[in-house]
């Protein structure tokens, strides 16, 4: 009974090590991507999410944090962006007044992780209120989740969710986009930046 009983424990034990060793379909053993997934915590590991259409092979683990690694310094370049101009324009297509009223900012160029994007608000009294963040194209791979908004009288920072997806990886990171209006000149500035708003209103 004994011998029975440990032969049945070796077995065991073979059949988790050999699945441990197996190769899965990215190319790497379940070991291999679990060490992977450790050290990008960031990063979500989905390997039933694998796509022929975005094949994603790797020879070895190092190949596989070095794919990383690039896609890392890509999404860092598109969260962050220096200050940029956005033509408004009044509900009807003119371009605004100055005056009290709801205004829609559209960005037709690139904008970093935006292909394209659109803020609306309202202006009044020295202050602007109801910001609200959409977009109408992003560039592959990302999708955009829902916006709060703070605000300090022209300042405001909007903060949103972005969750990069190419095949296996998934990303989400928090996005801030701070922006003001300038009434004088009927112009608004922002700039696309991670992590939450914190301090960054009024400064």
């Amino acid at each position: 009974m004994k011998k029975i009983f440990f032969l049945s424990v070796v077995i065991l034990l073979f059949i988790q090590i050999s699945k441990a060793q197996e190769k899965t379909v990215i190319g790497l053993t379940n070991d291999e991507v679990g060490t992977l997934q450790r050290n990008n915590p960031d990063f979500k590991i989905r390997l039933n999410n694998y796509s022929d259409v975005v094949p994603q092979y790797f020879n070895s683990l190092a190949e596989a944090q070095s794919y990383i690694d690039s896609l890392k310094n890509v999404i860092h370049d598109q969260i962050n962006t220096s200050e940029q101009v956005l033509p408004i324009s009044s509900p009807n297509g003119r371009f605004a007044e100055c005056g009290c009223g709801d205004y829609y900012a559209t960005n037709t160029g690139s904008a970093g992780m935006f292909s394209n994007f659109n803020l609306s608000f309202s202006y009044c009294n020295g202050s602007v209120s109801n910001g609200n963040i959409g977009s109408s194209g992003l560039q592959i791979g990302w999708s955009l989740g829902s916006t709060s908004s703070s605000y300090n009288g022209l300042y405001a920072c909007s903060t949103t969710t972005a969750t990069f997806g190419i095949g296996i990886l998934s990303w989400t990171q928090t996005i801030h986009i701070a922006w003001h209006f300038n009434p004088n000149t009927c112009s608004l500035y922002y700039n696309l930046g991670g992590g939450p708003c914190g301090g960054m209103v009024g400064v």
